[in-house]
């Protein structure tokens, strides 16, 4: 076995152990009792004169961790195959029971009903829902008037099984004495929230039932709210986030629901008004943290490590229950001082243009709900907020069709505004100043043995980028297309190589609109297609998963944007960003730079040193781009790396990424089963993770790699081990990896 520089020789069969020191070095202790020690390889590598193996090493990574097997990546992903069973819990009613509270609920999985329970793990509460005393307030939940459990003197014994799988629990307090506590009234609505925790081998639920009737008479059953209230934020808003159970996240995964969430962090306890901790107040500083000057201000947690992967003027993201339109109909001072935290309304010295309110009673009167979903428009359509700055268009791309003829390309492409064509002759067009829009034209041509690979390569090309065609440059060469509203141009000056497979095209950039006095970028979904008769790239990722979190990718300054609207899923990201790809940080030239010329660069230096050689190189492939970001929080070591863009450098350190959903849930971003290593195609290109013509001692020779890849001395990966490193790259992990491509 050959690990970095040192090889370890062991006997057929031996058993053996493998420990990672921490300090950079790992042992391999062995049931005959040798030992040995040697240095961690610093990344999983194979070098590019070994890429005819690439498939024989993508085979061997199949045997054992494809979909099914022993240790196949849905064994070994908690996410993907939960090892505990779900329950099904449902309150069936509430009644009077002698003058006591009673409940009746069932309880079964997928095998039928559970006849084992006891109240050992269960939890019950019953909150009223208060209306506010002026109309300018919010309604609240009451802290619960009744709360027993498993512990509750008695509670085994009111604890019945009236037939399989169903049961009773008879509060202890009585109905009398808990309205006599609480002032509970009959035209109150009441919530019975209730919990099972820690139950066999069975994930933890909760269950909601909002009834009225208090007081009843014995016997008495209350009445089932049909249409639930105070429900502003839907627990599936939570979880298109954060996956199940709002990804466990409350109190260890006990609390799963909104509804019981705001059973304690109420407004109705003034020590959590006080610390900042109902709920509204609560999540709002925990999400929008990363914009506040002094991170979060919760009571003993700084919650300014949070990175919220959207815009957070998409109120509606999460404002998706019955009653979620409260947060631009009902503007309190306690709510909205939650994400705007550097407003102080109640101090006399306040900021606030209306000056200092120490009530809630003006609010409204200034802050319609116009106006406020007005300043809460994130600048592109989407579809929790659809609006845009007043006077500025929604643009929508699209190309209708390509066809390639003696390797020239001719396209068919509309540009709308608001729905209406746009005049393409000059650009920028009437009404815009500025543009980079244009057409990013991608390939794949022979590589590694492989005649038609399955990913972008651009061969021929430096660093692998696709051929870059501006729209002004053709402008004077659009004709009127077929259908109304179509222009079609034939890019006689960019064709593609002759050979060339999976020939695509994008329209990406963006214009720049003139509204009054102000210039607003008006950024548009990207659009790609694969021209007639050539295979499109394989869809792996499943849109609506990165729109859960994202609701929209401006990326490069706008330039590239994923919508929910893309009927061609993330494309775009790999016309460039293809397996071809490495950072590049040491092409920078640190001779021709002085300190302060820029602020990208000088943080860039203050990261990582003087020295560009030194600076870290990674992949740029998309595949493990995307993971390597998504994984900070089970990555070992940082992914980091320098890009160098119209000569000035941007360092990355991706560790700062919070995933707001258990990283280990393949499916949540892959299409089906695309993440099985058995399902990545014979002719997926090895990943580079370095580019180097092996004689690296300057920028310049950096540029000159880069302008002949794939280099015979890359470092490359697999396909298969660049998506498993992208995540597990601790010591174990590489030596298992190395071992086997």
């Amino acid at each position: 076995m050959t690990c970095g520089t040192d090889t370890v020789t062991l006997g057929d069969g031996t058993s053996c152990t493998v420990m990672d020191n921490g300090n950079n070095t790992l042992t391999i202790d062995c049931e005959d009792g040798t030992s040995t020690t040697f240095a961690t390889p610093p990344m999983v590598t194979t070098l590019n004169s070994e890429r005819a193996n690439a498939n024989a090493g993508q085979a061997a990574c199949i045997v054992c961790h494809d979909g099914g097997k022993l240790a196949g990546v849905d064994a070994v992903h908690a996410g993907v195959t939960d090892p505990l069973m779900d329950l099904n819990f449902e309150v069936v009613q509430v009644w009077n029971n002698a003058g006591a509270l009673a409940v009746d609920f069932a309880v079964s999985d997928a095998n039928g009903p559970i006849t084992n329970l006891t109240m050992d793990p269960i939890r019950i509460y019953v909150n009223q829902y208060e209306p506010a005393v002026n109309a300018y307030d919010l309604n609240v939940w009451s802290m619960d008037h009744l709360y027993e459990r498993g512990t509750t003197s008695g509670a085994a014994s009111r604890f019945v099984q009236t037939a399989p799988g169903e049961y009773t629990y008879t509060f202890l307090e009585t109905i009398a004495d808990a309205i006599a506590n609480d002032g509970a009234i009959a035209t109150n609505t009441q919530q019975l929230a209730a919990r099972i925790s820690g139950f066999g081998s069975y994930n933890r639920i909760n269950a909601i039932y909002q009834f009225t009737g208090l007081p009843m008479a014995d016997l008495d059953v209350a009445t089932e709210v049909s249409s639930p209230v105070g429900n502003i934020v839907d627990t599936a808003a939570c979880e298109s986030c954060h996956g199940p159970r709002i990804g466990n996240v409350g109190h260890g995964g006990g609390y799963n629901k909104v509804e019981i969430c705001r059973n304690c962090h109420t407004p109705d306890d003034a020590n959590f008004v006080t610390d900042g901790l109902y709920l509204a107040f609560m999540i709002h500083q925990v999400h929008s943290s990363i914009d506040h000057t002094a991170g979060g201000t919760l009571p003993g947690i700084d919650w300014s490590e949070v990175t919220y992967p959207q815009d957070v003027n998409n109120c509606a993201k999460c404002h998706t229950g019955d009653q979620g339109d409260l947060w631009n109909t009902h503007p309190t001072a306690e709510v909205c001082q939650s994400c705007h935290t550097t407003v102080d309304l109640a101090n006399a010295a306040t900021t606030h243009v209306g000056g200092q309110q120490t009530t809630n009673a003006a609010c409204a009167t200034c802050h319609s709900p116009a106006m406020i979903k007005g300043y809460h428009v994130s600048g592109m359509s989407t579809p929790n907020n659809p609006g845009v700055p007043a006077g500025a268009a929604v643009i929508t791309y699209a190309i209708n069709g390509v066809t390639v003829t003696n390797d020239i390309a001719t396209v068919n492409f509309s540009i709308t505004a608001d729905g209406t064509p746009m005049t393409l002759t000059t650009i920028p067009p009437a009404g815009y100043s500025a543009s980079n829009v244009g057409f990013l034209l991608a390939y794949s041509l022979p590589q590694d043995g492989i005649a038609e690979p399955a990913d972008f390569n651009n061969l021929g090309r430096s660093a692998a980028q696709p051929i870059s065609v501006s729209l002004s440059s053709v402008a004077a060469n659009l004709t009127a297309g077929t259908a109304s509203g179509t222009y079609d141009v034939t890019l006689t000056a960019n064709p593609f190589p002759a050979g060339a497979t999976m020939r695509s095209v994008a329209l990406q950039g963006y214009f720049t609109q003139s509204v009054g006095t102000a210039s607003i970028a008006r950024h548009a979904a990207s659009v790609v297609m694969a021209a007639d008769g050539d295979n499109a790239r394989r869809e792996v990722l499943n849109l609506s998963g990165c729109m859960d979190c994202h609701e929209s990718l401006e990326l490069h300054g706008g330039s590239r944007v994923i919508a929910a609207e893309n009927v061609d899923g993330l494309a775009v990201c790999t016309l460039c960003h293809n397996p071809n790809l490495s950072s590049g940080g040491n092409t920078f030239d640190m001779s021709t730079y002085t300190a302060g010329g820029n602020a990208n660069t000088d943080a860039t230096i203050a990261m990582f040193g003087n020295d560009p050689m030194a600076w870290p190189e990674a992949t740029q492939n998309f595949k493990d781009l995307v993971h390597g970001i998504h994984s900070a929080s089970v990555r070992e070591t940082p992914y980091e790396h320098v890009r160098v863009r119209s000569g000035n450098a941007y360092g990355f350190d991706w560790s700062e990424v919070t995933y707001p959903n258990d990283p280990s849930r393949c499916s949540k971003c892959h299409e089906g089963n695309s993440y099985f290593p058995g399902n990545v195609p014979a002719g997926a290109l090895m990943t580079t993770d370095i580019t180097t013509n092996g004689a690296i001692a300057t920028p310049a020779d950096s540029v000159a790699a880069r302008a002949s890849v794939p280099n015979d001395q890359d470092v490359v990966n697999n396909a298969v081990v660049a998506a498993c490193y992208s995540c597990h790259n601790s010591g174990p992990a590489m030596l298992h990896m190395n071992a086997n491509q």
